[in-house]
């Protein structure tokens, strides 16, 4: 529930009325949930099978020297994409966070000159 009240006063302090606002905000909570958890199922569907890849490309990569210089080439392609698509995904979490105000920001002392 959102609550908020106002009164109206004239100069002299007289009170001549009141405005009250009460707005349930129960539904708006709930899709919120329903985005966070939709936002958790993604992001853990789309890691599964990222690490699967991952793990076979180390495995290839044990291999180098005995595969041809165009599955090398493959393997760094193939990783280059595992990277963009943990950034991606992480990405996405992190977006979920801060929507959700999940992430609280970290104040510490710097030095000015830092900031020139």
């Amino acid at each position: 529930m959102f609550f908020c009240q106002a009164r109206a006063v004239e100069s002299r302090g007289v009170v001549y009325g009141a405005l009250l606002v009460l707005h349930d905000v129960t539904a708006e909570r709930e899709l919120q949930a329903l985005r966070e958890r939709f936002l958790q199922a993604i992001v853990h569907d789309l890691r599964g099978p990222i690490t699967t890849i991952s793990g076979w490309v180390e495995i290839l990569q044990g291999k180098k020297g005995n595969l041809p210089p165009l599955a090398e080439k493959g393997i760094k392609m193939v990783q280059s994409g595992i990277r963009n698509m943990t950034e991606l995904v992480d990405n996405i979490l992190d977006s979920a966070k801060l929507k959700a105000g999940g992430v609280r920001p970290m104040l510490a002392p710097i030095p000015i000159a830092a900031l020139l």
